[in-house]
């Protein structure tokens, strides 16, 4: 089950807790289908408390970490994938599905469309620099290719 159990040292079971996380997406679940059931036409009381969730602590790269990392890149393309991760915040997934077509401007503001997991799609603030980077990437390295995506594997030497 969900709940997973540890052996105590006479043989016996003894519940472990669940962890805080648990707990709440279980009651989560509880309060989503009150919902439907109150929308239903259900005569539904009262709201499962969602325990607090502790804060995680995420070790993240610092600016100079990320700048040295950018340094190493081999490729103008490495250096701009490196650069893209760090600044958006996106998945490695959604870097890789980028399509020319996913830079978009709203308002005099470079954006780019991310394809998020479960099909949800989002809009992320892309600064101009970077985005003057990734027009000369496209111009210098696209043009033989008939893909829209804007990352693609180098190219195979043989010999």
């Amino acid at each position: 089950g969900r709940y997973s159990h540890q052996r105590t040292g006479d043989g016996g079971r003894r519940k472990k807790e669940p962890r805080p996380e648990t707990v709440h997406a279980d009651r989560r679940v509880v309060n989503v289908c009150r919902t439907w059931a109150k929308r239903d036409g259900a005569e539904v009381t009262g709201k499962s408390q969602l325990p607090r969730r502790p804060r995680r602590d995420i070790d993240v790269l610092t600016r100079q970490e990320i700048a040295r990392m950018e340094e190493m890149a081999l490729t103008e393309r490495d250096k701009l994938m490196i650069r893209l991760l760090a600044d958006t915040g996106m998945r490695v997934s959604e870097l890789v599905g980028l399509r020319t077509g996913d830079l978009v401007e709203r308002e005099r503001t470079n954006y780019l469309l991310v394809h998020g997991k479960g099909a949800i799609d989002r809009v992320v603030p892309l600064p101009p620099a970077l985005r003057a980077r990734l027009e000369r990437y496209l111009k210098r390295n696209r043009r033989a290719s008939s893909s829209d995506r804007i990352f693609l594997t180098h190219a195979r030497r043989s010999g």
